[in-house]
């Protein structure tokens, strides 16, 4: 007579590569924006391609601490501690959701800390600055119109490079003087332009509809050879800047610029917040830093106690 045997139980360990299948998976389903999830996937592959040097199997379950601590080592070798860090978040939001999607029992990643990153004050350009920059742009082509409608919009909205890059004709409302942007986390709001702004817009608009590709895209930029893309738009700024005698400037810095001026001029934190499109306090408080000297020493020369007495 066959005796049945309990059937064994086979080790469920999937390999990183496998996981991070499913994890793009659920972070579609959540609607994280495309960009998001190509900077976890980037973090993903990295650490894959780390451990696989080191001669690991690439399993979940055999991954330890010290895998990510030598991990963590190896970016700082490497890159900035700030980007460092952003690959050591990005890498914690995986193994965070393979415990919670069962896939292991405890992170690997527990007792481990962020690469300390050291904020580097990032120098806001000034007025004059600002100015020199605009009239690099002063022009009656297509290329002057569309380069200082863009520029304008950067220092006078603070847009991040996907906000600027991604702007449609239907998001621009010359009337009320406003873009609607799509930012972090898939958000959407609502920035008011100035008048001159505004004005710039418009004249880049009335020019658009001339060019070649103008009825094919809804895209609010346009190129020699189609849209103008994030790379393009990171080109022009650079061109522009050094015709200005500015040397290299970024995108980046025309946000923390804006940030910095707003905060000058009086705007509330709570106002900043939200034109800003930053999702807490914090990340307001990084931008601000970046010239909390020069409002400190504006601050003191309009209160000085030394003047009163």
């Amino acid at each position: 007579m066959a005796t049945s045997r309990r059937p064994r139980s086979v080790r469920h360990d999937p390999t990183l590569a496998a996981l991070w299948d499913s994890y793009s998976l659920s972070l579609r389903a959540e609607n994280k924006s495309p960009r998001t999830i190509q900077t976890y996937g980037e973090s993903v592959r990295l650490f894959i391609t780390h451990l696989e040097a080191a001669g690991h199997p690439g399993t979940a379950k055999a991954v330890t601490r010290a895998d990510v601590e030598g991990f963590v080592a190896d970016l700082l070798g490497k890159w900035k501690p700030a980007t460092a860090a952003n690959r050591y978040r990005a890498l914690g939001s995986f193994f965070a959701w393979a415990v919670t999607d069962g896939e292991l029992a405890r992170s690997p990643m527990s007792g481990t800390k962020p690469p300390a990153v050291e904020v580097a004050p990032v120098d806001a350009l000034t007025e004059a600055d600002l100015k020199t920059l605009d009239g690099a742009c002063a022009g009656t082509s297509f290329e002057a119109r569309r380069d200082t409608a863009i520029i304008r919009l950067l220092f006078d909205c603070g847009l991040r490079r996907a906000e600027i890059s991604g702007l449609a004709l239907e998001d621009i409302d010359l009337k009320l003087g406003e873009v609607t942007v799509l930012g972090k986390g898939r958000r959407i709001r609502r920035i008011s332009m100035g008048v001159k702004t505004t004005r710039a817009v418009d004249r880049y608009l009335r020019v658009r509809r001339t060019h070649e590709w103008a009825s094919t895209t809804e895209c609010a930029w346009l190129g020699l050879k189609g849209i103008l893309t994030e790379n393009g738009i990171r080109q022009m700024l650079e061109r522009r800047a050094t015709q200005a005698g500015l040397g290299h400037l970024n995108l980046h810095r025309l946000r923390h610029t804006w940030a910095h001026h707003m905060k000058l001029s009086g705007m509330p934190d709570s106002d900043l917040q939200n034109q800003g499109g930053w999702s807490s306090p914090a990340m307001l408080a990084r931008y601000g830093a970046s010239a909390t000297g020069e409002r400190a020493r504006k601050a003191h020369r309009r209160y000085s106690l030394g003047d009163k007495v």
